[in-house]
């Protein structure tokens, strides 16, 4: 007849066979998650942003895009702006990524997470981060209206921004 002991261990073989079977979430889970988190607006999602300063006339900002999107629409000097276009104020995402593993692809995977992207929109002023390992704050945006007059002055990789 089985003992208090057998019973234990059937539980224990249970539990560790029920924990076997259990995947860490994937990405998209997590990402989809995220983004139903950031949909409802709550008191505890208000951050503080950070301000342009009202007596600066111009301000340098940053996004992030592909190579050859930059070079077709992103020529140095000055240029308008072909389409709105999401950045943040300079240098915040680079002190934040300067910090981030320099394997190209998980810096890219951690830039995505902070950035909110694929597209993901707060509505609070800031980017959602949706890595779980982090606080949900992400960075300051904001949008360049088409048609505004910029100057490019770098473009730079990935790799490069975030030494």
């Amino acid at each position: 007849m089985p003992d208090k002991s057998d019973f234990r261990r059937l539980m224990v073989g249970l539990f560790l066979a029920a924990l076997a079977g259990c995947s860490a979430p994937s990405l998209d889970r997590i990402y989809t998650e995220s983004v139903k988190t950031s949909a409802v607006v709550r008191a505890a999602h208000i951050h503080p942003l950070l301000a342009i300063p009202a007596d600066r006339p111009t301000v340098d900002v940053v996004t992030w895009t592909t190579q050859p999107t930059a070079q077709k629409y992103y020529p140095f000097g000055k240029t308008s702006v072909g389409v709105d276009v999401w950045v943040t104020l300079s240098p915040q995402i680079k002190q934040l990524c300067t910090a981030y593993s320099k394997d190209p692809k998980a810096l890219r995977l951690r830039l995505q997470q902070l950035l909110g992207l694929p597209p993901d929109a707060a509505r609070l002023g800031y980017t959602f981060d949706w890595n779980p390992e982090t606080p949900r704050y992400g960075a300051t945006e904001y949008v360049l209206r088409k048609g505004l007059s910029v100057t490019v002055k770098t473009r730079t990789s990935t790799a490069g921004y975030c030494q």
